[in-house]
């Protein structure tokens, strides 16, 4: 049962509602809205301007478009820089019928052939030699071979070196090659030095310059310096007498001394060799003297006397005569030689200037004398 003031109050608060529509009601509305065409709400726009397409508000008109160029026929477009396929190429995927792969990178050059050298004559200078030794006697023969069979003129001989004195082979020859190189292969084909070669050993062939000694007249001279020598060894093929003759002569104004392989003794390094010498050389158990060592150096042939022992001394003959026998023989040379060159004094001669002049001088200095004589005299004698 529910109490007087609720139901009171529940009858109020119903009359205060509205009246609303019936749910049948509201679902026709919705349906006749649904069924009406929609009402498209578009914005307002402006009008264009009469007379030009959308999307040409830029473009040029029509009298100023420039023709288009007639493309060259035969080339499709964006193949300007491209290169025509080569010939014969295959594709990637082999048989198939797709297009043919077109290699951007440039062809490979073709090497081009030489042309044969030309046959020429040569004039060169040829050494055999083997580093550290003396050449062996038996490929001799096959250099005189050589020089009958392939060279048109020339000359081999057998020498000893300035240097090492080992001997080897020296030799200029006239030949038709087309390079010293050339040259060289044949020459080390003929004595056997091409497959089976002894250690140090070598061939150097070099062209004449034309210039000095190096000629090929001048350069018979050279090969003919030691034919004085007991180890000298000659082989020749269309070399005349006067050719070997003018040679010489030539040597005697082109060709370097023996000098050149010995070391000058000097007034500023005599005493650093000679004590050099005296320490690593002579072996004499008492040791020498000075002079001895000096003798010793020369006679060995490795040291000569330097000319400036004589500027400014005048070419006194003694003097002279040792010199020279020190440059052309030093195995026979003295102690007086040696005396004669290192420790020479000048002679003391009266003046002229003294004597023609003043005549009454000479007489003062001959009493000078002869008080010093005396003085001398009376001081040996015991009291």
């Amino acid at each position: 049962m529910v109490p007087p003031s609720m139901e009171l109050q529940r009858t109020v608060s119903v009359n205060q509602i509205p009246p609303q529509p019936s749910i049948i009601s509201a679902a026709e509305t919705a349906i006749s809205l649904s069924l009406k065409k929609p009402t498209s709400i578009a914005p307002t726009m402006t009008k264009r301007r009469p007379g030009r397409p959308r999307g040409t508000k830029n473009l040029k008109p029509s009298s100023q478009i420039q023709p288009q160029k007639k493309r060259r026929p035969g080339r499709p477009p964006g193949t300007k820089t491209m290169k025509p396929p080569l010939k014969n190429m295959k594709s990637i995927t082999g048989t198939c019928s797709q297009p043919k792969t077109v290699s951007r990178d440039p062809p490979k050059a073709v090497p081009k052939r030489r042309k044969a050298a030309a046959v020429k004559r040569l004039e060169l200078f040829v050494t055999i030699s083997v580093a550290g030794a003396d050449i062996s006697p038996r490929i001799f023969p096959s250099v005189q071979d050589f020089l009958h069979n392939h060279c048109q003129a020339g000359i081999f001989v057998v020498e000893r070196g300035g240097s090492l004195l080992n001997l080897h082979l020296q030799g200029v020859i006239a030949i038709f090659g087309t390079s010293p190189l050339d040259v060289k292969k044949r020459l080390t084909a003929v004595i056997g030095w091409a497959d089976d070669r002894p250690i140090g050993a070598g061939v150097c062939v070099k062209k004449l310059s034309n210039k000095g000694i190096h000629t090929f007249v001048r350069m018979v001279g050279y090969c003919l310096k030691d034919r004085k020598e007991l180890h000298f060894r000659v082989c020749m093929k269309d070399i005349s007498d006067a050719v070997q003759c003018e040679g010489m002569l030539l040597y005697t104004f082109y060709g370097a001394a023996d000098l050149k392989n010995r070391v000058e003794l000097n007034p500023s390094n005599i005493m650093e060799r000679a004590l050099q010498y005296n320490k690593f050389v002579s072996h004499h158990p008492l040791g020498t003297s000075f002079q001895g060592c000096i003798r010793r150096m020369l006679v060995g042939g490795h040291y000569t006397p330097s000319t400036g022992w004589l500027i400014n001394k005048g070419m006194d003959l003694t003097r002279t005569t040792s010199m020279w026998r020190a440059y052309l023989q030093p195995g026979a040379l003295t102690m007086a030689d040696v005396k004669n060159i290192f420790f020479w004094m000048p002679r003391q001669y009266p003046s002229r200037f003294i004597e023609g002049v003043h005549p009454g001088l000479q007489l003062m200095k001959t009493s000078v004398l002869e008080d010093l004589r005396d003085s001398v005299t009376s001081q040996s004698l015991p009291n």
